[in-house]
């Protein structure tokens, strides 16, 4: 489980971290998606604290047809080179990750879900897929003995499906090039 980050000031510098280091303005949807991701922020802590940092001119809201829209300002770059090392290094490091690899998939409409169903002996089939433009890149199916296996291998998944389906192509392909390109 993340660690939350509780403290007011430190969700505003989380999302201006995040704003200033993806480089470009968010809708609404996406800036909660890359904000919530890791789990260090929830929801309403989000939502207040972007509130407030309009409030304050560290971002500007633009409505357009297509819904809000988000950008850092000057000064919030301003107040994010100053105070990001306020948030653990980890934390940057993972958010900024989750965040590039959210955007990259969705300007190429990559999806990466998981299904699983709970079998009558408590095991619990998955299926694991990465789909680009809804067409089937990659499809894994597997049975786990339990819940606690469910969910770990559903969250690593979801959080690195780059490196697993290099790691897999790697093996079949026989070529360990694959399982090296980052």
């Amino acid at each position: 489980m993340a660690k939350k980050l509780k403290l007011q000031n430190d969700v505003k510098i989380f999302i201006l971290y995040l704003l200033k280091n993806v480089g470009k303005p968010l809708y609404f949807n996406d800036l909660t998606e890359v904000v919530l991701a890791d789990g260090y922020v929830d929801y309403m802590a989000f939502a207040e604290c972007l509130a407030d940092l309009s409030d304050t001119g560290n971002v500007l809201c633009t409505a357009t047809p297509d819904g809000d829209l988000y950008e850092i300002t000057e000064q919030g770059v301003a107040v994010a080179a100053e105070l990001e090392s306020k948030i653990a290094a980890y934390i940057r490091t993972q958010s900024l990750k989750s965040a590039l690899r959210f955007l990259s998939f969705k300007e190429r409409g990559i999806r990466v879900p998981v299904t699983s169903t709970k079998l009558d002996d408590g095991r619990y089939e998955m299926i694991f897929e990465i789909t680009e433009k809804g067409a089937p890149l990659f499809s894994l199916s597997m049975t786990v003995d339990n819940s606690y296996m469910e969910q770990k291998m559903r969250y690593n998944f979801q959080n690195d499906p780059e490196r697993i389906y290099r790691a897999i192509l790697s093996v079949i392909s026989g070529d360990s090039s694959f399982a090296l390109k980052q």
